[in-house]
């Protein structure tokens, strides 16, 4: 079953969310250790507008677990989106670094930031059904294009996105890996 997020899933999706963060190889996971970013990010995840805030992730559970996670949101947001990141700090009494440098979308688009799925749980369509997930809202919300971001090291999820229907738009940089931007029409 596919739902929104609640208050007390928090714990569970950031975790899957760290496993994207070391794949990304954040240099904050080097200065502060995964323990200190986890903590963090599950305090942000409680603030509302933030990138994870727990109203914007979509969760798949299967035997009362979760094993995979996906969040989107409008483009137009990005620039104010780790606002509640920076109150957490602010709260611990933490000189603000990001977790995120650059910008990671544009224009109009409804941006799949994340999705992760639970190891156990990887090649039996799990991805396919969050990322079809996310297409539905970007529709139901009027969204004509669906964007997210893919690392030229991972040709596994490139192809899985291709095969749902995303094409390359263009190439970008995100910590120091380069990425393909990929676009998803919603209209036919």
């Amino acid at each position: 079953m596919i739902r929104t997020a609640t208050k007390k899933d928090i714990p569970a999706y950031a975790y899957l969310l760290m496993t994207i963060f070391k794949d990304m190889e954040l240099p904050l996971l080097q200065t502060w250790g995964e323990a200190s970013v986890f903590q963090y990010l599950c305090q942000a995840c409680t603030k509302e507008g933030y990138r994870y805030f727990y109203q914007r992730v979509r969760l798949l559970e299967e035997e009362k677990k979760i094993i995979g996670v996906a969040v989107g949101y409008p483009a137009t947001e990005e620039k104010d989106i780790d606002q509640g990141w920076a109150q957490v700090l602010e709260e611990e009494k933490i000189p603000f670094e990001p977790l995120f440098w650059e910008s990671e979308c544009e224009g109009k688009d409804w941006y799949i930031d994340s999705v992760s799925v639970d190891t156990a749980w990887r090649g039996k369509g799990i991805g396919t059904r969050l990322l079809e997930d996310q297409i539905e809202v970007a529709r139901e919300k009027g969204y004509a294009t669906v964007a997210l971001n893919v690392d030229f090291q991972n040709p596994r999820a490139r192809k899985l996105y291709e095969s749902i229907g995303f094409i390359c738009h263009k190439e970008k940089e995100i910590s120091n890996h380069p990425y393909a931007y990929m676009h998803f029409y919603t209209e036919d």
